[in-house]
């Protein structure tokens, strides 16, 4: 199998015939490739970086809030993930996080072109861990090309029967060819995303008519969203002191959750309406 140099090509798309890809993937890997569940240190990987956070937030909240039904359907049109599913999924695993809820862990690989870890799939689930987790992250984790650290030296190979056995849920095996390598991606439970998202969709929709008071003003990355300068207004976001952006990026994340009162840090989130 002629391998793909991966300082020039990019394949990002993933390859046709699923159902094949994990017995494609144990015949052509390389020997020293494998699939590991592992505890990684929080600081090996890289994140979304907070402006791209800043527009999925200002995204849903000015365009993906207002979309008919027909907008909502998966990638019913190009900036359906930015403007509509990115938000609602920060939402949605926000509430499960802080619930001890986030039970399925992330996928990750060596990305030879950064000399990076990176998270794939998890780009919402990344967001969630770089705000609010303190901890290493438990990882499905491909060691491209047969790199090594030392928190995979002990470590065993995974497989997938032997993941499916421990998470007891429908997952997905998908494979791209990147990076001179057959890259594997595993999703978990898939089917609940898109019902989920549609629930929060639909109750934010509803709790926005009544308008967000705050105490202190947002970085001007936000200037395209509107606060109410009334502070008897029923949906409230506090700080105790002038909020850093992280702390603003966490509110805005965290001010739909289906909760009347959320303290965290700097932050207060306050709601008289539910």
């Amino acid at each position: 199998m002629q391998k793909i140099t991966h300082n020039l090509q990019f394949i990002t798309t993933s390859l046709p015939e699923p159902h094949t890809h994990y017995d494609v993937w144990t015949r052509y890997k390389s020997s020293e490739e494998n699939l590991y569940l592992v505890d990684i240190p929080k600081e090996e990987f890289i994140y979304t970086p907070d402006d791209t956070i800043i527009d999925s937030i200002i995204g849903y909240l000015t365009a993906g809030i207002y979309y008919t039904r027909d907008q909502c359907l998966r990638n019913s049109g190009p900036d359906w993930q930015r403007d509509f599913e990115t938000y609602l999924k920060l939402v949605w695993l926000s509430e499960s996080y802080l619930d001890g809820n986030m039970k399925f862990p992330v996928g990750g690989h060596w990305n030879p072109r950064l000399e990076k870890n990176i998270f794939h799939p998890g780009a919402a689930r990344n967001v969630i861990l770089k705000l609010f987790h303190c901890d290493s992250i438990k990882t499905v984790y491909f060691n491209t090309g047969g790199v090594k650290f030392d928190w995979l030296i002990d470590q065993k190979p995974i497989t997938m029967k032997e993941l499916k056995n421990l998470y007891s849920c429908s997952m997905q095996f998908v494979l791209t060819a990147d990076h001179g390598s057959l890259i594997p991606h595993v999703h978990f439970d898939t089917e609940r995303i898109d019902t989920s998202i549609l629930g929060y969709h639909r109750y934010i929709r509803s709790l926005i008519k009544n308008g967000i008071y705050t105490n202190y003003s947002f970085d001007d990355k936000f200037k395209k969203l509107s606060f109410r300068q009334n502070s008897n207004c029923p949906i409230r976001i506090l700080f105790k002191s002038p909020p850093n952006l992280d702390d603003q990026l966490k509110a805005m994340i965290l001010w739909p959750i289906n909760k009347k009162r959320i303290e965290m840090g700097n932050i207060i989130i306050e709601k008289d309406v539910l």
